[in-house]
C-alpha cells in the first residue's frame, strides 16, 4: 500500500463520517468507528515507515466499506456509493 492507496481510504472514511455524523449511535456509527481505528493503525504503520502488506489490508477496508454501503442502504435508505477498488 503506498501513499495514494492509503489517501484514498482516508478520504473514504471521511465522506462517511460526513454522511452519518447525524446517524444516532448504533451498528453504522460502530462499523465506522472500527475502520477508523483501521485506517488511522495503517497510517501510523505507513509514517513510520513499516512495510504493510497492502493486499491484505485494502481488503479488509474494501470488506469493512462494503458492509458499511450494505447497512446504510438498509437502514437509512441511503444512496449508493463507491469504494476505491
Amino acid at each position: 500500500m503506498n501513499e495514494f492507496d492509503l489517501q484514498a481510504w482516508e478520504r473514504e472514511l471521511n465522506a462517511w463520517q460526513r454522511r452519518l455524523d447525524r446517524q444516532p449511535p448504533g451498528e453504522l456509527r460502530s462499523l465506522l468507528h472500527t475502520l477508523g481505528r483501521q485506517v488511522g493503525v495503517l497510517r501510523a504503520l505507513y509514517d513510520d515507515h513499516e512495510t504493510l502488506d497492502g493486499d491484505v489490508a485494502q481488503d479488509r477496508l474494501r470488506h469493512g466499506f462494503a458492509e458499511l454501503r450494505a447497512i446504510y442502504e438498509r437502514v437509512a435508505g441511503g444512496d449508493s456509493v463507491t469504494t476505491p477498488a
